[in-house]
């Protein structure tokens, strides 16, 4: 039985093991420090936040209108180390919570899928060009991640089917901290839902889970339009759709052409004129939509569920782009979520072409392009090398607070990337969730 086990734990384990490599060795080549001195404001406040009130007191007050569940138990744990040592059990905790994760979504697809298909699955958030320091080492973001990875483990049919109660569990855990941290599990929890109505099997536990998902994406929606901060609406649906089909190529592009240091604003990237032909033609945009989105769910051969797959993803992506155009602007790191999907569809599509030898080709050709590409910007990123390090940024404030202030007087942290910035997503920000400290506080956690 040991045998049994540690051979179908194996790939998980390997698969596991490559993300996080992956991701350490793009963080160290881009500042070997990393592990001891990166720590974002987006978990640093949070962690600021624990050690000024209590956990509940600081679940209360939205992170610009998130929730951020999973981020918080995080920073709960971070906050009882000493502060100089924050950065590093919040990367140590954050490689953790990869390992598990790949391991967990390897461990389900490639109940479907082949193993190589399933293996650039998991790792192709970790291994894009595009992906960003915003992105990578960062909990507060990893819910972009997260949300590729449940869009696609839910357009499929193996979850249905999971015999292994552990796994089932660790699922449904996933599914309750991304919906308590994003409003993106509105996505994830339709197809859920659609699902479970398709097969008919809402039962038991799977009541509790549905019940809860839309509770907690209601709460989401309560604490978005409740949030000080006031985000800007796009006006005008053409517009909309325009960005979302704009942004749409820019990931896709990214995927397989992204040069070194290239800005989304660069020539590369900037693809009005395809964007104005599809809207000046407007029938071919809508067949596109169609064949993708609307056409494979009335598939019923033996490979029915790729097809499904396919429709599946691409209306949840279609939906992903048009939510965040109209509502959430389009922050760089948004493209990881999108260009995952897109990869996803592709990989999908390839595995239909007739001949093995033709489709290995394809699939080997399309490997190399991805990590050709993401060779030219494996490091990540000199980004991070501009903001202040975590060691040395404790070490100046616990002087001043020992010579020059009170020990009642509040002192500001900053944290990565030099935050508090001209940001507008830093201005709904109230207290206790800020970098404002007393050093009597500070001190405590030396």
């Amino acid at each position: 039985m040991k045998a049994t086990y540690f051979k179908k734990s194996f790939l998980p384990i390997i698969t596991g093991l490559s993300v996080t490599l992956i991701s350490f060795l793009r963080m160290y080549l881009g500042e070997n420090d990393f592990l001891t001195n990166n720590i974002w404001a987006e978990d640093g406040l949070l962690v600021v936040c624990n050690l000024k009130v209590n956990f509940i007191s600081c679940l209360s007050d939205s992170y610009s209108g998130y929730l951020l569940l999973y981020p918080r138990l995080i920073s709960f744990i971070v906050h009882y180390f000493s502060a100089e040592n924050w950065a590093l059990i919040n990367n140590l905790l954050y490689f953790v919570i990869i390992f598990l994760l790949s391991y967990l979504v390897y461990s389900i697809l490639v109940e479907e899928y082949s193993k190589i298909i399933t293996y650039l699955a998991v790792i192709t958030p970790f291994t894009l060009a595009i992906t960003s320091d915003q992105v990578m080492n960062v909990h507060s973001s990893l819910y972009l991640i997260v949300t590729a990875y449940l869009v696609i483990i839910f357009s499929n049919n193996a979850w249905l089917s999971i015999n292994s109660q552990k796994k089932y569990f660790a699922l449904a855990l996933v599914v309750f901290l991304h919906a308590s941290s994003t409003p993106f599990e509105l996505v994830v929890a339709f197809i859920i839902i659609g699902k479970r109505l398709l097969k008919r099997k809402i039962y038991g536990f799977n009541k509790a889970l549905i019940f809860s998902i839309i509770l907690i994406n209601l709460l989401q929606i309560w604490i978005i339009l409740k949030a000080d901060e006031k985000r800007v609406i796009v006006e005008g649906n053409l517009l909309v759709l325009k960005n979302s089909f704009n942004y749409f190529l820019k990931s896709s592009i990214s995927i397989f052409y992204y040069p070194p240091n290239s800005k989304l604003e660069s020539g590369v990237f900037l693809q009005q004129s395809l964007v104005s032909f599809l809207y000046s033609h407007v029938y071919v945009l809508i067949t596109v939509i169609f064949s993708f989105a609307i056409l494979p769910l009335f598939a019923k051969d033996r490979q029915s569920y790729k097809l499904h797959s396919i429709s599946i993803v691409s209306i949840s992506l279609i939906a992903i782009l048009i939510i965040s155009s109209k509502t959430f602007g389009w922050p760089y790191r948004f493209l990881v979520l999108t260009s995952t999907l897109t990869l996803w569809i592709f990989l999908n599509l390839l595995s239909f072409v007739p001949f093995k030898i033709l489709r290995g080709i394809l699939i080997l050709l399309c490997i190399i392009a991805i990590f050709y590409n993401t060779s030219k910007s494996f490091p990540i990123s000199s980004y991070r090398s501009e903001g202040p390090k975590w060691t040395k940024e404790v070490n100046s404030k616990t002087s001043l607070c020992l010579n020059q202030t009170q020990e009642y007087d509040l002192i500001a942290l900053t944290f990565y990337p030099h935050w508090p910035t001209q940001n507008p997503h830093a201005y709904g920000l109230t207290e206790p969730t800020t970098n404002a400290i007393s050093c009597a506080k500070l001190l405590k956690k030396l």
